[in-house]
């Protein structure tokens, strides 16, 4: 049993990566510069250039995308730049709705699905 389950894990490891890359990908391919999307609108070329420097967009992408495992394994999600709250803080405070949404649609899909 131990066996099969550490195989399992050892499985789910290049699938955690390749989900990860490729959620890295997505958002780097993503039309548009995410500092000058973030940047006030009346920004300056200097402000921009501070602003992605403080962010990380400046650095090489093999190095941003180690940063972004990292943060990913150590929960590190930085700050929101909507609520200004640290994005750990904003998923803690909602985890309980969303646990109990999920509880009551399982225990819903479960009562009309094993009738039928």
């Amino acid at each position: 049993m131990l066996r099969i389950l550490l195989y399992r894990l050892a499985g789910a490891v290049p699938v955690l990566f390749l989900v990860t890359l490729s959620i890295f990908v997505m958002l780097r391919v993503a039309p548009g510069d995410a500092g000058a999307a973030l940047a006030p609108e009346d920004a300056t070329p200097a402000e921009n250039s501070t602003l992605r420097a403080q962010w990380g967009l400046d650095k090489p992408v093999f190095t941003q995308f180690r940063l972004f495992v990292k943060n990913a394994l150590t929960f590190e999600f930085g700050d929101s730049y909507r609520y200004g709250m640290s994005i750990s803080t904003l998923i803690a405070d909602r985890l309980p709705a969303t646990l109990e949404l999920s509880v009551a649609a399982l225990l819903i899909a479960v009562a009309v699905a094993v009738p039928l």
